[in-house]
C-alpha cells in the first residue's frame, strides 16, 4: 500500500474531516425540534446531524463503546496497511486504502472530546422514505468492501477443494 495506497487514505480522511467541517461551521445540526435541510435534488438533501453509532446508524454506543470502536478502528487502519502493503493487487490496495481512511475518519469524530459523535450530512430518499445518514467515510468504507467483493469474484483464481475427480 505504501505510497500510493498511503496517499489515497490520507486524501479519504482529509475529504472526510474537510466536508465534516464545512457541515459544522454552515448548518446547524438538525435535532427533533430543528431541521436546517438544504434540498439539492428532489432525492438528495445535505443537513448535519449526529450518529453515535456505526455506518448507517447502526448501534448506539455509551462513552465505552464509542472508545472502543474509535480504537478498533485505528488498530483496524493498521492491520489494513500492513496487509495493503503485502499485495501486489492494486484494486485490493485501493480497498484497503479506502476503507483505512474512512474508518480513521469516523474514528476522529469518536474520539474528539468536542465531538463524540460522527458528523452524517449525505440524505438519500424517495419521497419521505430516506436512505440513513451518511458522510464520506462511510462512502470510502463501502466503496473499498465493494472492491474487495469485485476482486474476490472476478480476479482471485478458484482455489481447488481437494477433491478429485
Amino acid at each position: 500500500m505504501f505510497r500510493w495506497g498511503i496517499i489515497l487514505a490520507l486524501a479519504v480522511l482529509a475529504l472526510d474531516q474537510l466536508t465534516k467541517a464545512m457541515i459544522v461551521a454552515n448548518i446547524a445540526e438538525s435535532t427533533a425540534g430543528s431541521l436546517d435541510i438544504r434540498e439539492i435534488t428532489p432525492f438528495f438533501n445535505i443537513w448535519h446531524v449526529r450518529n453515535s453509532g456505526m455506518a448507517f446508524s447502526l448501534g448506539n454506543f455509551n462513552d465505552g463503546g464509542r472508545y472502543f470502536i474509535g480504537i478498533l478502528a485505528f488498530v483496524v487502519a493498521g492491520v489494513l496497511v500492513f496487509l495493503g502493503s503485502k499485495t501486489p493487487k492494486r484494486i485490493v490496495i485501493a480497498a484497503y486504502a479506502l476503507i483505512a481512511g474512512g474508518a480513521v475518519g469516523n474514528a476522529f469524530d469518536r474520539l474528539n472530546p468536542g465531538r463524540q459523535t460522527v458528523v452524517d450530512f449525505l440524505d438519500f430518499h424517495v419521497g419521505t422514505t430516506h436512505w440513513p445518514s451518511f458522510n464520506v467515510a462511510d462512502s470510502a468504507i463501502v466503496l473499498g468492501v465493494a472492491l474487495i467483493l469485485i476482486d474476490m469474484m472476478f480476479f482471485t483464481e478458484k482455489r481447488a477443494t481437494g477433491s478429485s475427480e
